[in-house]
């Protein structure tokens, strides 16, 4: 275990820098995780992975990232994220130079829950008063 640890150390090394564009995300690579999803982060102008860490926690994150000297993070100008709360909190915090973007696909996400929401409200009104009305929205 020692050398399959050393030879992994060797070949993915500990990133040192932050980009200035930083994008951060969650996955689910494996089952075997302790915590259901990861955390993914990248270069958001370049689009390279910076790392993968296991755990998409506040916790976990804040130690991940005060790793980094003060002066990186002063660094670093924006951050994409997705709603996830945890992010949205603490972030702005570790980095306070940097601007917080949402990214585009949630945003649309969120959008077209909120349409779908207001269209079943429509269709519930409609179902007993005007059939046809109902029929057309339910297609």
């Amino acid at each position: 275990m020692r050398q399959l640890e050393a030879w992994g150390n060797h070949w993915h090394p500990k990133p040192t820098t932050l980009p200035v564009h930083l994008a951060i995300d969650e996955c689910q690579f494996v089952k075997s995780v302790k915590h259901a999803m990861s955390c993914i982060q990248m270069d958001n102008h370049k689009h390279p992975i910076i790392d993968i860490l296991e755990d998409r926690t506040q916790a976990a994150l804040r130690a991940y990232f005060q790793c980094f000297s003060r002066k990186e993070r002063l660094k670093v100008q924006t951050i994409t994220i997705d709603m996830y709360s945890p992010y949205r909190d603490f972030l702005p915090r570790l980095f306070p130079n940097a601007i917080i973007i949402i990214d585009r696909f949630h945003i649309v996400q969120l959008l077209h829950r909120a349409v779908n929401n207001y269209r079943i409200n429509v269709m519930k009104r409609l179902k007993t008063k005007q059939q046809r009305d109902y029929r057309k929205l339910k297609k």
